[in-house]
């Protein structure tokens, strides 16, 4: 006797995909320390033009 199988897909509703999506981005959110730090960096960095050299980028403290 031969033997058969059939795969049965259910589908996700748009709404759970959202849902996982949401959660996935929450698991992986950087912490409110390494979002300040990186602001306080962008607001001390300065580029500058040189005419010998191009941009010079400085970062201030």
């Amino acid at each position: 006797m031969q033997q058969t199988s059939t795969l049965v897909l259910t589908p996700i509703s748009e709404t759970e995909n959202k849902l996982q999506a949401e959660n996935l981005a929450d698991d992986f959110s950087p912490a409110d320390h390494v979002i300040n730090n990186i602001l306080n960096y962008s607001k001390s960095l300065e580029v500058k033009k040189s005419k010998s050299i191009g941009f010079i980028e400085v970062v201030g403290s």
